[in-house]
């Protein structure tokens, strides 16, 4: 007997509660002993909600030892907010733990407006206004789930539609001036084939996380996409960049109303040093693709009042908004008004177009959706 077998049983799991799961399980081989109680659920289960994870349900999985070693540890980063490559219309996309099938469960994520514009004469100018209205509802369509087999305990990629799913790790092509994918045509010309197994990626890292997916029966294609075997890639996205903070209120995850081509979902990023915030199109249409900027405001030129009706209390700023006609030709910039009413909502005057813009923040300070 050593001097560790002396002290309580107290102590030892008051020390084993600040050990990471690897030294836990290295201490559980010691002795029987350490292994029965290094077994203790308590342990497994805060490593567990390290990811979110706060039950069982009904599946195969009866411990949460046995689903932080045999799910979580290796395929837990896949939880989280993910945007996709797909040429021109991108995807944005959330994995969460679904805990009625003890699975990591991936949904594309949509927004749906159900307010109709506003048309407003105005007496100096013959073309009307059209002022977007905001009533925002959220649609998540599952893609793909990653969960362990109840008969033979190893782990499945299924499909919506319940066929198997491939996925493995690829490299992140980054957009000129941006961190998010690069355009279509690069994006086009790489082999997401070239890429290595699914496996934890080191955590910092200096790229960002990506995967490609593909489905037996080809589940995979977007929108009835097709393009030669093209297989879409996910990257994840930053909690810094998803979460407002004091220095940058308006950082984070946007929807915003674009006329005929509906919502699509924006990334704001607001930099405290050159008094910007940009918007860039996780989401995108066939004027201006995904991963485009949007517009661009200055945040240091605040002008305290506008003549526009119904947005008198809104803090209004100068900014410059991308525009261009279909297939991205004939792009340039054009004066804009971006009016900030809260840190959860903005309108953009867009009067080369004649019309005003709505956009609603999509995640809360606690990173979940509140659409």
């Amino acid at each position: 007997m050593n001097s560790l077998d002396m002290l309580p049983a107290e102590i030892h799991f008051q020390i084993m509660g600040y050990l990471e799961p690897k030294s836990l399980s290295r201490l559980s081989m010691t002795s029987k002993e350490f292994h029965m109680k290094c077994s203790a659920e308590y342990f497994w289960l805060q490593y567990c909600r390290e990811f979110g994870v706060n039950g069982l349900g009904s599946g195969p999985i009866r411990s949460y030892r046995k689903l932080y070693t045999q799910l979580l540890h290796n395929n837990g980063w896949l939880l989280g907010y993910w945007f996709g490559n797909f040429p021109v219309n991108g995807e944005f996309i959330k994995t969460e733990w679904d805990q009625d099938t003890n699975s990591l469960t991936a949904y594309r994520v949509s927004c749906q407006n159900t307010a109709s514009p506003i048309v407003r004469p105005r007496a100096n100018n013959p073309a009307p206004l059209h002022i977007e209205q905001l009533s925002l509802t959220t649609r998540k369509d599952k893609i793909f789930s990653v969960s362990i087999n109840e008969i033979t305990s190893k782990l499945e990629f299924r499909c919506a539609e319940n066929h198997a799913v491939e996925l493995w790790k690829r490299p992140f092509h980054s957009h000129e001036g941006s961190n998010l994918w690069a355009t279509m045509e690069n994006e086009l010309k790489t082999d997401p084939n070239s890429a290595t197994d699914l496996q934890t990626p080191s955590i910092p890292s200096a790229e960002r996380p990506s995967f490609s997916w593909k489905c037996c029966e080809s589940c995979h294609e977007f929108a009835g996409f097709h393009a030669n075997g093209f297989i879409p890639g996910l990257a994840k996205l930053h909690p810094d960049e998803v979460q407002p903070t004091k220095e940058r209120p308006m950082q984070g995850v946007w929807v915003g109303t674009y006329g005929m081509h509906g919502c699509e979902i924006l990334l704001f990023n607001q930099n405290p040093a050159t008094h910007e915030l940009t918007a860039r199109k996780l989401t995108g249409d066939l004027n201006i693709p995904r991963s485009e900027l949007t517009f661009v405001a200055h945040m240091d030129d605040e002008h305290k009042h506008t003549n526009l009706i119904g947005f008198e209390n809104g803090r209004l700023f100068k900014g410059q908004g991308q525009i261009a006609t279909l297939g991205f030709f004939d792009r340039s910039m054009t004066d804009i008004e971006v009016i900030v009413l809260s840190e959860d909502e903005v309108a953009v005057h867009w009067p080369s177009l004649n019309r005003i813009a709505r956009y609603q923040r999509v995640l809360d300070s606690q990173a979940s959706l509140i659409c």
